[in-house]
């Protein structure tokens, strides 16, 4: 009974934990992707283009894709609620 009547409240708050959560994933990933696009620039020679660059790195951000997705998921079912 807790749960049904504070459902919005709870998904309201783990949304905006997952605001500062998407955050800091990405921050502490971003390292990580421009070591990869440096080196796949050396490997290259050249600089990547755009779309390159989202296939080297990419793959790097799919944990704070998710994390901001299942946010967003809470707080549109808070809104629904």
């Amino acid at each position: 009974m807790f749960l049904k009547r504070n459902a919005s409240t709870i998904l309201t708050c783990v949304g905006g934990v997952g605001v500062v959560a998407t955050a800091v994933v990405a921050v502490k990933d971003t390292p990580k992707a421009m070591q990869i696009i440096d080196q796949a620039e050396e490997k290259k020679g050249d600089s990547l283009t755009t779309i390159e660059k989202v296939r080297y790195a990419g793959p790097v951000y799919i944990p704070a894709i998710l994390i901001g997705v299942s946010t967003l998921a809470c707080i549109f079912g808070a809104n629904a609620l």
